[in-house]
């Protein structure tokens, strides 16, 4: 039923080996690289790699006693393999944010919850377990805040769990609480009032999914009123936002289950939760993966567009909170191979997208992306043309999640760790768009001197300019650059009142910095008048 299993062959003093014998029961794992210490009175200790065939590539170490007759002890797990974090997602209360994920391990999955601040600082030092499966691909857990609670939702062989949590993490649900049975992929999960609506994709033929939802009380999670089907095609990644007093769910629509040719379709579910109208937001030929961003006026969809198998883009549409439509769909970026699973928030003042990358994938290259990013402005506008690279790790980084409040905006992201990449050590990493946006400048003190500095993040090369410098300090004006260690390790000098300089992104000794954060300083005389912080990316 599994695949190679440990045995052993006893040799016995004069050469001959005994029975050939299986020493763990034949289970569902790969067992394979085994190793053999003795205790030294005939018994002995054996120890060997195990990988769960249905986890893929999730592997332990496990062992077993064997006696001086050769018996086996019941095997036993020696050391867990670490488990993989995905699929993180995001909900905020205006003021922290919550990031829930799933961390996968043997035999068992776990979905997590961890409270982190405006800038992608963890509240706790350790996240809570929400719910716990077995060993499972994919339950995708999704989260909702209704202005007391948070409401996480997953699904498991079928069905829709959930569970609430208080402001504070504390559980308001002794156990997970199944809502739904018969679910065919995740959900969308947004507050309506005081309760929650949730939406799901529902299989009823081989060929063809609706979508549909109902309200949860957000008293004991029961279902108010009747489950609804509220809307039609292939229905897939169903995505749920609060809309005032209602709530607006889109989804993928593709055609049927073989033609995957589809649409971005969203429909409105009214206070008293009844279906609304709805609308399609995307009319492209292949638009996939939406996502959902809300500001005070008005809200971003995204999604992936594949033009080819080769070549996919990001694109986007602004609304109107009452779901008109204030801008036509734009083109986000659509750079060199593929852009996929983009994701976005609202700082408070810009929109941030964020996408899985392909670009610098060589031709014989898996699927090994980086996470790049652009703002958008309220009014459509992509503000870093061609997008900002976040990450450039030797592995995967990819599916990102972004939230956003307190003018900042913070991306999460799948990231693989380890020289051979395994997925048990994939971990959840995090980086605020206030980092990689304009930078804050100081203003200075002498003459209404101020200055600037961009691109940022920068690859190669980056401007610093300055006005109103050496009106009252002679020719002392010097800009210096500095390692987060406090170190200098470039300086050039200021020369006019008006001017600039170029960093191309070497130490003093010729060197090339490595990718990171680093200080602008500006100094005139003996006044430090201004500092900034800017980002290298490779």
């Amino acid at each position: 039923s599994g695949g190679p299993d440990i045995w052993q062959a006893r040799m016995h003093s004069d050469g001959t080996f005994g029975a050939v014998e299986r020493i763990a029961p034949d289970g569902v794992e790969d067992q394979y690289k085994p190793a053999v210490a003795s205790h030294g009175n005939g018994s002995s200790q054996v120890i060997w790699s195990s990988r769960q065939v249905s986890a893929g590539v999730l592997e332990n170490i496990e062992g077993a006693t064997l006696g001086a007759s050769g018996a086996a002890s019941a095997e036993f797990l020696v050391s867990m393999g670490l488990g993989r974090q995905s699929e993180v997602r995001f909900a905020t209360d205006g003021t922290d944010h919550i990031a829930v994920f799933e961390s996968e391990g043997d035999e068992e999955a776990r979905i997590l919850a961890q409270r982190v601040d405006a800038l992608g600082n963890p509240i706790e030092s350790e996240p809570v377990v929400v719910g716990t499966l077995p060993e499972s691909r994919f339950p995708r857990p999704q989260v909702a805040w209704s202005g007391t609670q948070y409401l996480v939702t997953w699904t498991f062989g079928g069905a829709v769990y959930g569970r609430r949590l208080e402001a504070d993490l504390t559980f308001v649900d002794p156990a997970p609480v199944q809502l739904f049975s018969d679910t065919a992929g995740e959900t969308g999960v947004a507050a309506l009032g005081s309760d929650f609506f949730v939406a799901y994709p529902h299989t009823f033929s081989g060929d063809q999914r609706s979508l549909k939802g109902a309200v949860i009380s957000g008293s004991d999670l029961s279902v108010i009123g009747s489950l609804m089907t509220i809307g039609g095609g292939f229905a897939i990644r169903p995505v749920a936002r609060t809309i005032g007093d209602r709530v607006l769910v889109f989804w993928e629509k593709q055609v049927n289950h073989d033609n995957d040719a589809s649409t971005i379709s969203a429909v409105w579910i009214e206070p008293d939760g009844t279906v609304g109208p709805s609308m399609v937001v995307s009319q492209s030929g292949d638009s996939d993966h939406p996502d959902v961003a809300v500001a005070e006026d008005r809200m971003l969809v995204t999604w992936m567009d594949e033009f080819s198998t080769t070549d996919t883009g990001v694109e986007g549409r602004i609304l109107g909170l009452d779901g008109s439509f204030l801008t036509p769909e734009f083109t986000i970026c659509n750079a060199h191979k593929e852009q996929m699973f983009p994701a976005c928030g609202w700082s408070g003042s810009f929109f941030t997208v964020a996408w899985s990358d392909m670009r610098g994938l060589g031709q014989i290259d898996q699927l090994r992306g980086d996470v790049y990013m652009t703002r958008v402005d309220a009014d459509g506008t992509v503000l870093d043309p061609g997008g900002v690279q976040v990450t450039d790790g030797p592995l995967p980084e990819d599916l990102p999640a972004v939230v956003g409040c307190a003018d900042a905006c913070i991306i999460a992201f799948s990231q693989l760790h380890g020289t051979c990449g395994s997925p048990e050590v994939q971990r959840i990493g995090y980086v605020s768009v206030r980092q990689l946006g304009v930078a804050d400048v100081e203003e200075g003190t002498v003459g209404g001197f101020a200055f600037q500095t961009g691109p940022n993040p920068f690859q190669e090369e980056l401007r610093i300019s300055w006005q109103g410098a050496l009106r009252s300090v002679g020719d002392a004006g010097n800009v210096e650059i500095i390692g987060i260690d406090g170190r200098r390790i470039w300086s050039a000098p200021m020369t006019g009142v008006d001017g600039s300089v170029a960093w191309n992104g070497k130490t003093r000794q010729g060197h090339a910095a490595p990718a990171g954060a680093y200080f602008v300083r500006m100094r005139l005389g003996a006044d430090e008048v201004g500092t900034a912080r800017v980002l290298r990316v490779r």
